[in-house]
């Protein structure tokens, strides 16, 4: 018998940019794994999102299971882990209620966990919101820089390392989450860092799983606000607080740091680009097509990165709680 899944997905993001879980479900409806042997755990951000998807208990499903949990008041890792309590499957899978799956995206993780990783983490895409028409050469490109960094700088081998891990696309056997749960010190942000620190400090098998694909709704105004903003909150604010994040040594370079950060990352985004092209099975010749493109958003981005952190350096407890409220 295969394994039984559950599948936790937060209903913050729905709330906080206004997308659909809807959407979410069909892509889970249309995995290539036995429905039969998937739980959905879907977790309210608020009493009225409760009650909406309380109605999709009594409808028919052709899940094992479909219960609903509330969490008012809860933030978006907070969420997570009370989904996960509530879960009875032995693999955790965490989507977000703005992501599609891809339809083999329950079966790659669980091909991946019985040839033995303990968490598994996949490719992300971006996909546009309703509404808006974004070309797919910026959709690639973004998500190369949001994203591509899961992918790391090891050579691609059959079984390949994660280098990072995000919250949106990630499996875990549920015993290792049971120990490692996520963290809520910096409330909505930072926990999955934190997580990754936490598993690999441990000694867990963290598994790049290239079929294990989703795709993130997307539009440029939040790509730059508020998204790469946070992203400059957290980089600067893990550099303090945890010995063992990386890139600590910028530190050194005092009212320079968010400047010399943006370049270094910039620098980064290129051969990661690379790397995250390949995935997705890009011709070389468009690889290379595209290469300026994503120079140009990588500066735009990493530029709105570097003002959050100046923005944490200036005015700590202002972007305290601004980071606090995405």
């Amino acid at each position: 018998m295969e394994p039984l899944v559950s599948v936790v997905i937060e209903g913050y993001n729905e709330v906080a940019l206004a997308t659909s879980i809807s959407e979410v479900l069909d892509g889970l409806a249309r995995q290539d794994y036995p429905l039969e042997r998937v739980e959905l755990v879907l977790v309210a951000a608020e009493g009225v999102q409760r009650r909406r998807w309380r109605a999709l208990e009594s409808k028919a499903t052709p899940f094992c299971r479909l219960v609903t949990v509330e969490a008012n008041g809860a933030l978006y890792y907070a969420l997570k882990n009370s989904g996960a309590s509530q879960a009875s499957g032995e693999i955790l899978a965490f989507i977000d209620s703005d992501v599609y799956p891809e339809p083999g995206w329950i079966s790659s993780i669980v091909r991946a966990i019985r040839s033995g990783a303990d968490v598994t983490a996949g490719i992300s895409t971006f996909r546009d919101k309703r509404g808006h028409r974004t070309p797919r050469a910026i959709l690639h490109a973004a998500a190369s820089i949001s994203f591509g960094h899961v992918v790391g700088a090891e050579r691609i081998s059959k079984k390949p390392t994660a280098s990072a891990l995000v919250a949106h696309n990630l499996a875990l056997r549920s015993d290792v989450f049971r120990a490692h749960p996520f963290s809520t010190a910096l409330g909505r942000n930072c926990g999955i860092a934190l997580l990754y620190e936490t598993l690999t400090s441990s000694g867990a098998c963290v598994r790049l799983v290239p079929e294990q694909r989703v795709a993130h709704s997307f539009s440029l105004g939040w790509f730059f606000y508020p998204f790469r903003l946070r992203v400059g909150w957290e980089e600067y604010t893990l550099r303090r607080r945890h010995r063992n994040i990386p890139n600590r040594w910028m530190m050194l370079a005092g009212p320079f740091e968010p400047i010399l950060t943006m370049f270094w990352y910039v620098g980064l985004d290129v051969p990661r680009w690379f790397r995250f092209s390949r995935h997705l099975g890009l011709r070389p010749t468009r690889r290379w097509a595209l290469l300026m493109l994503v120079l140009a958003l990588s500066l735009a981005g990493r530029g709105v990165e570097m003002l959050g952190m100046y923005g944490a350096m200036l005015f700590p407890k202002r972007m305290l709680a601004w980071a606090e409220a995405q």
